[in-house]
């Protein structure tokens, strides 16, 4: 009876996660096998996320495509207005391919979808719209990058329009489709990826002369690619071979490693973030490279943790730490306590690793179904926190308001942690700006190094959201110095600083995103975060600025 209340829990904690999953969840369930007389399964749909919409749009052109407008989740139709581009394509391609930080992830997202003109310049629709594909997908969204292809036209003759669509097929495990636009370039010329794609769709339907005929004209070439090469012969002869993952993979290797039943993975922890996801939702692939590659998906790709978790069976393990131990536990609890030891346990061990982020995605499911009453109330610190950074600022103020009942009871250590908590909760807009208890938690630092930088990122924080803390308080970080750290990119911050007063929305939230990078914004000294901040909020986008915020405070231990 006991077990089957565990995993009645466990399939609602699952389908809670699945209803509030990035696109991510399940973009991929392996290749579609070619092979004559093999089974072929349907990829899953992936679900869209955080309040975004994701329809086709009427064909406007190939650079004004877009999956997203106003009325669904999307950016203003101007977001181009006045921008140059050559500095928009310039400032596409300084944003990471990933990042750690969801809301920076999900800025990205709803820029690369939105529709919006950009002024003609030296750089071609189909090389712009490729660059849009191509962070796309690396932002582990192959979906999207293949819908977006779609609202431009349908066509994929260009062939820097046809790769990245081809790889986000092979992401998601579409390879017929893959395969046909393969074929479509080879007709029309197209040498290199297109030759190798040939001969891994002609191995998989067994016309192993003819792809020993393209290996051959490959090998002409001169050009090397020793891990197709590998996969290749794993593919042909069944012998097996061992994988190094490479920061330079590409989803045609994964998806002939995955096709290929001898091969294995070594180094998983160098998978790309968007081929992890593929490693991870591939049914075909080792429990253990799946989770490994789960970790790194969830991390970078936003991947919700719902595969993974299930992939745990119930087992303690070494893949997956340090996560997995306390996810285990709270999966296997039979009592709100005991789940609530395991999340504040989850929190603790992630903070160690600096993965706060991650510990809250596979916290999400379990938060969704605990209440913040009598008896678990001991995790509130940890609970306000993950549910912030969840976007879950309901569930946040229960917590809060948990922890203000702790503190008034005297209660353990409860008293310090709301005193930590207010500059949190002041930056996330639960509470109104208080100088005084703003007063009594700057009373309690340190005086580090670390500690002046927080104080001053919080304060810089609260003037870009545009409730600041009062002259007071002002006065008395006026008498700390600065740490002196490293300033940011001042190219990158000239030009948020001039798109955002220019109101070139596009430009700024490239800046934005490029200054964050693929880390996320706690590196950043406080002026660069507080002018990202704020930049955004004068653009219309509070909600992302608010988040990137939180994110900051969490981040540097608030």
């Amino acid at each position: 009876m006991i077990v089957s209340r565990s995993r009645a829990f466990l399939a609602a904690v699952v389908l809670a996660l699945a209803t509030q999953a990035s696109p991510v969840l399940a973009q991929s369930t392996g290749p579609k096998i070619l092979r004559p007389g093999a089974q072929t399964a349907p990829a899953d749909r992936p679900r869209q996320g955080d309040g975004i919409q994701v329809d086709r749009l009427d064909a406007p052109g190939r650079v004004a495509a877009g999956l997203l407008t106003e009325d669904n989740g999307g950016l203003p139709a101007n977001l181009w207005s006045g921008s140059d581009r050559d500095v928009v394509a310039t400032l596409f391609q300084r944003m990471p391919d990933h990042y750690r930080s969801a809301a920076a992830r999900e800025l990205a997202r709803q820029l690369l979808l939105s529709a919006g003109d950009i002024a003609p310049g030296r750089l071609d629709d189909n090389a712009l719209l490729a660059i849009r594909m191509t962070r796309l997908l690396h932002l582990g969204d192959a979906q999207s990058a293949v819908a977006l292809a779609e609202a431009a036209g349908g066509g994929a003759t260009a062939p820097e329009v046809a790769e990245p669509l081809t790889e986000a097929l092979f992401v998601l495990g579409e390879t017929e489709r893959a395969c046909d636009t393969a074929q479509g370039q080879i007709r029309l010329g197209g040498r290199g990826y297109w030759q190798k794609a040939t001969v891994f769709c002609d191995l998989l339907a067994g016309r192993d002369s003819d792809a020993d005929l393209t290996r051959s004209l490959l090998s002409e070439t001169g050009q090397k690619d020793p891990l197709f090469d590998t996969l290749a012969d794993a593919l042909q002869s069944d012998r097996p071979a061992t994988i190094d993952a490479t920061p330079d993979m590409q989803a045609i290797h994964v998806a002939m490693l995955i096709a290929a039943k001898s091969a294995t993975l070594r180094k998983r922890d160098q998978l790309p973030p968007h081929l992890a996801v593929q490693v991870a939702a591939a049914p075909r692939m080792d429990t253990d490279d799946r989770i490994a590659a789960g970790t790194i998906a969830i991390r970078d790709a936003g991947m919700s943790p719902a595969i993974i978790m299930l992939l745990f069976d119930g087992k303690t393990g070494p893949a997956g730490q340090p996560f997995r131990d306390p996810v285990v536990v709270a999966m296997g609890a039979t009592s709100d306590a005991v789940r609530a030891e395991a999340l504040n346990d989850l929190w603790n061990k992630s903070a160690k690793v600096e993965d706060r982020h991650v510990a809250a995605a596979y916290a999400e499911g379990f938060l969704s179904k605990l209440q913040a009453e009598s008896g678990v109330t001991f995790m509130a610190p940890a609970a306000l926190r993950m549910s912030l950074l969840n976007g879950d600022r309901s569930r946040a103020r229960d917590w809060m308001a948990a922890l203000r009942r702790n503190a008034a009871a005297g209660e353990g250590e409860a008293v310090a942690e709301q005193t930590r908590a207010q500059p949190l909760v002041q930056v996330a807009g639960l509470t109104s700006v208080d100088d005084r208890t703003l007063d009594l938690w700057l009373a309690g630092k340190t005086g580090s190094a670390a500690d002046r930088q927080h104080a001053l990122t919080v304060l810089m924080l609260l003037d870009a959201l545009g409730t600041p803390a009062g002259s007071r308080i002002w006065q008395s970080a006026l008498g700390t110095a600065a740490d002196g750290s490293a300033p940011s990119d001042p190219g990158l911050w000239r030009q948020l600083v001039m798109a955002t007063g220019g109101g070139r929305l596009g430009e700024a939230v490239q800046a934005a995103l490029a200054l964050i990078g693929a880390d996320g914004p706690a590196g950043l000294d406080p002026v660069a975060i507080s002018t990202i901040v704020g930049s955004l909020r004068r653009l219309g986008l509070e909600d992302a600025a608010r988040r990137l915020a939180v994110e900051t405070v969490i981040a540097q231990g608030g």
